[in-house]
């Protein structure tokens, strides 16, 4: 009942604290600039059977995702060049790459002209 005939200075005073107590307290854990990359210690087999550019190479005891056809293609993006982060975010970026784009479309045509 009290609330009701409080004075309106008080009433908004208690929202303003109802509100601040609502909020998300931020700790030092919610820092996105210390969040660690979630990588893999080593590549998903299934990507292998999933994409069938990708390729994997040991170089020196480390693991390289390579996309075979770029590499052929000789572009100098980050697959073409081998990467060891084994993300699929990594894999998925490359599909939208304008490099890896054009050569699978040029490989599409390629399929397309079978000759009969």
């Amino acid at each position: 009942m009290e609330q009701y005939f409080l004075p309106k200075e008080k009433q908004a005073q208690s929202k303003v604290n109802e509100g601040a107590s609502k909020r998300k307290k931020v700790t030092n854990d919610d820092d996105p600039t210390e969040k660690k990359i979630k990588t893999a210690a080593a590549p998903n087999p299934q990507w292998l059977q999933t994409h069938e550019w990708l390729e994997l190479r040991k170089v020196d005891d480390v693991t390289y995702m390579f996309c075979a056809w770029c590499e052929s293609a000789k572009f100098t993006n980050q697959m073409a060049k081998g990467i060891a982060v084994y993300k699929k975010e990594t894999i998925d970026k490359h599909l939208k790459a304008k490099d890896h784009l054009t050569v699978e479309k040029k490989r599409r045509e390629n399929q397309n002209n079978i000759v009969v």
